[in-house]
């Protein structure tokens, strides 16, 4: 490691004698086993995994790796006749640089949460009157939670700011004018699927339970690191119709939703579709949550599903098609990210305009 430190004099306040000797150590044991003959791939992903936790225990920034790995590739040409000449120098350049990425990225990943985390705490402090002290100890706490956790948690005054702002920076909602008058319902500690169903009911009732619609949304928890998705709902939306493939082969509903009910025939054959279908059924929901069995279905009671007729002032004909459509637009596939947290299951209702009423019954 001397030669590195000679030619980057900014690492050394990262290292300690013994953080060298690791670190040093665990690079030399990760390039041992890739260029070894046989080596198995899961003894090199667990040294890599080794080497990626101990940079991230000294803070080690992910722009020190190429720096360290130079160094590496140059005493292997040195030591290994042959590495240097023009058949092999391009192979095992290539494996350093993989090399470098794979042990690098729990770093990044810690280091993109907490320059999240810094921006949205600077745009928070001005919302929360928050002092410049003030707003170095919330920094100062919250990478500390990083670098020991990988995540950090949000208060529930923070949660509710962020996903006002969130919503507010949604260049392509036509409703964010609103921002401010979302309601932001908190209930990570709620994991328990049957609860989160009861919870998402709820959520349609206090949407409906004025004189017009109000704007909605129900966090919960976070997805923890390690974690593909988090807990999350197979449904796009709360209400969604079902798309049936009858005998003949055309289709009976929503062909959006076509995979959809699909999937949740074959994952539930105990699910009794209608007896007789329409092009109006309302899929059940499909709750899924790590750590929590598998998926769990749960039907929609109608008072959470109110649907409305599509009739035309001028001309009579419509209402005949027997055209209808959800009344709230509950949205839950997509991920509210909050100061480098990511929420996947968060679902959020807006209104509709006219516009995309027709546009989606024209998709249909």
């Amino acid at each position: 490691m001397g030669r590195v430190f000679a030619g980057q004099p900014d690492l050394l306040c990262h290292f300690s004698k013994d953080d060298v000797d690791g670190v040093g150590g665990s690079l030399l044991e990760c390039v041992a086993l890739m260029l070894a003959p046989g080596s198995s791939r899961e003894a090199t992903l667990a040294t890599l995994r080794a080497l990626g936790k101990e940079a991230v225990r000294i803070k080690l920034p992910v722009w020190a790796y190429p720096c360290i790995l130079k160094s590496l590739l140059d005493l292997v040409v040195e030591e290994l006749p042959g590495a240097g000449g023009p058949a092999v120098l391009p192979s095992v350049a290539a494996l350093f640089d993989v090399l470098a990425g794979v042990a690098s990225y729990p770093q990044w990943l810690v280091e993109r949460v907490s320059r999240e985390a810094d921006d949205f705490f600077e745009q928070a402090a001005p919302h929360f009157g928050w002092s410049a002290q003030a707003l170095a100890q919330r920094k100062l706490r919250a990478l500390r939670e990083i670098y020991a956790t990988g995540t950090h948690e949000l208060s529930e005054a923070e949660l509710c700011f962020g996903a006002q702002l969130a919503w507010r920076n949604s260049g392509k909602c036509s409703g964010r004018i609103a921002w401010n008058t979302l309601l932001v319902r908190d209930l990570r500690v709620v994991e328990d699927p049957e609860l989160m169903y009861h919870e998402m009911v709820e959520h349609q009732r206090l949407a409906t339970a004025g004189p017009s619609l109000r704007s909605v949304m129900t966090v919960f928890r976070a997805r923890r690191p390690g974690e593909a998705w988090g807990p999350r709902v197979w449904n796009a939306q709360y209400v969604r119709f079902a798309c049936w493939e009858m005998e003949d082969g055309t289709l009976l509903g929503d062909a959006a939703n076509r995979e959809l009910t699909a999937a949740i025939q074959r994952h539930f054959p105990a699910w009794k579709p209608p007896a007789v279908k329409t092009a109006f059924d309302v899929l059940p929901l499909v709750v899924e949550v790590p750590g929590q069995g598998p998926p769990r279905l749960f039907e929609l009671p109608p008072e959470a599903t109110p649907l409305v007729p599509i009739t035309h002032p001028d001309n009579e004909r419509v209402a005949g098609l027997g055209w209808r459509w959800c009344a709230v637009p509950t949205i839950t596939n997509f991920n509210l990210r909050v100061a480098g947290v990511d929420f996947g299951c968060c679902p959020f209702n807006g209104w509709f305009l006219d516009l995309e009423v027709a546009r989606n019954l024209l998709d249909r």
